[in-house]
């Protein structure tokens, strides 16, 4: 087993670019989920026959402060005014606290699926937070 990961920041990136700077990974979900199959043709099925595997979408969540920044904000805009011209590959990307890469993924046909800006408060003390899902059809860790 490798040692545990100390993160100190997540971006996520399309083309080499850093489009979002984040504070938390809120979470990774990626599951196979079995569903009943039965063979066409008559033909009797086997216990392997019964069961096919389908790829439920995956979901990475990230958190930060409340950003000026555009660029996640027009990417959702597009997906949802046209989802299949906004689909991207991007890398997801952890640093340690010395700001170097220690882990990557890459996320395949992805978009952000929603934008969440958590609760307001009147007064200067507490700054807003915001919650990207980042979905896609395929993750795959990819080194660092």
């Amino acid at each position: 087993m490798g040692a545990p990961i100390t993160a100190a920041r997540f971006s996520i990136s399309i083309d080499g670019y850093e489009i979002g700077s984040f504070s938390e990974l809120a979470g990774i979900s990626s599951e196979v989920e079995t569903v009943d199959y039965v063979p066409s043709g008559g033909r009797e099925s086997t216990l392997l026959d019964r069961f096919a595997a389908r790829r439920v979408k995956t979901a990475v969540r990230l958190r930060r402060r409340r950003s000026n920044d555009p660029r996640l904000a027009a990417w959702h805009g597009a997906a949802a005014r046209n989802l299949a011209a906004s689909l991207k590959a991007c890398e997801l990307r952890i640093y340690d606290p010395l700001g170097k890469p220690i882990a990557r993924y890459r996320l395949e046909h992805a978009w952000p699926s929603k934008i969440e800006i958590g609760s307001l408060m009147a007064g200067p003390l507490r700054e807003p937070s915001e919650t990207v899902t980042i979905t896609c059809e395929y993750l795959q860790r990819a080194g660092v």
